[in-house]
């Protein structure tokens, strides 16, 4: 606090552990100064100190516990919306570790609905698979995705939880060549909500993904839910002048 700064004090107070926040003083987890130390420390009463906390719990900086200090939250790490790059590739360009977990991959009959989406028979060979990626050791993401018959049995051949699939593929001849994207927000499943920590029916991001060859054929769909307090996804673009 200073006699020359014009802003209200809990404003003053508020961007002072923001501050701190940011430089890392406070890495996500750990709790801030309790109310009493904070009193102490601005030599304010309770009132401009409550609404301070309040400010960061609104801007999503910290996550209040009754009874108990502030704890701050982690910021959500931005992924561009205009372009795909796969997950590992995007984390490892961010300076972020990541990591994954299998829960299923499995063969079975395509769906009406599958089969249609993938553009392969009824009843032809598809692969399901599920893993849950992980942001710097954080729970981030659900992904599910849907392979023809002529990837999936690639993919029975590597190690799901050793990495990304998309350098292994590569390797082997297939690319992210024509990607199809959808953006949107899902109520998190009894699956969701297991594997992320989330709570039934929290909003999910959602990237439903139809990736396909140079020439135009479908080898993969993919529904990816992400925790929306750990990524956003960002979009630029530039006005166009009228003629």
């Amino acid at each position: 606090m200073t006699r020359t700064d014009p802003r209200p004090l809990h404003e003053q107070i508020a961007s002072s552990l923001r501050e701190a926040i940011e430089a890392g003083e406070y890495p996500p987890g750990a709790r801030l100064p309790s109310e009493a130390q904070l009193r102490e420390v601005w030599g304010v009463s309770r009132g401009p100190v409550r609404h301070a906390i309040q400010t960061l719990t609104v801007q999503g900086f910290v996550q209040r516990s009754q009874g108990r200090s502030a704890v701050v939250r982690a910021q959500p790490v931005p992924q561009s919306a205009d372009s795909y790059t796969p997950f590992s590739q995007w984390a490892r360009a961010a300076g972020y570790s990541f990591g994954q977990q299998t829960q299923s991959f499995s063969m079975h009959p395509a769906s009406p609905e599958t089969a249609a989406r993938l553009g392969v028979g009824v009843g032809e060979r598809v692969y399901d698979m599920v893993r849950l990626r992980l942001l710097n050791d954080r729970p981030c993401m659900v992904e599910r995705s849907t392979f023809t018959d002529a990837v999936g049995p690639l993919l029975m051949r590597f190690d799901l939880d050793s990495g990304g699939i998309s350098d292994y593929l590569a390797g082997h001849g297939v690319h992210y060549s024509v990607i199809e994207q959808q953006l949107d927000a899902v109520a998190a499943d009894a699956l969701d909500a297991n594997l992320l920590g989330v709570s039934p029916g929290q909003p999910l991001l959602r990237v439903r993904r139809t990736s396909a060859t140079d020439d135009g054929v479908i080898w993969e769909i993919s529904d990816d839910r992400y925790r929306s307090d750990y990524v956003t996804f960002q979009t630029s673009f530039r006005r166009v002048s009228a003629v």
